[in-house]
C-alpha cells in the first residue's frame, strides 16, 4: 500500500532507546504474529523507505483457510 501524503516524521537526530510504536501498528504486529502461529505461515508487514509518503508492504498468504 502506498500513498503521497505527508509521510512519516524522521527526527534529526536519533536517540537510542527513543523508538515509540504507534498503537494501531502494534495491535496490528500482534494479531498478524498470532494469525501466523495459527496459519504456520510468515505473515507480516514493514515500512518501506520512499521520497513522498509512505509504502507499507504487506505480507499475506493465499489460502482457502483464512
Amino acid at each position: 500500500m502506498e500513498d503521497d501524503g505527508v509521510g512519516m516524521k524522521r527526527p534529526t537526530v536519533p536517540q537510542i532507546g527513543d523508538e515509540q510504536t504507534s498503537l494501531g501498528t502494534a495491535i496490528t504486529a500482534e494479531r498478524l504474529a498470532m494469525l501466523s502461529e495459527k496459519l504456520g505461515m510468515p505473515l507480516g508487514f514493514r515500512y518501506l523507505d520512499v521520497p513522498v509518503g509512505v509504502c507499507v508492504e504487506v505480507t499475506l498468504p493465499l489460502t482457502e483457510e483464512a
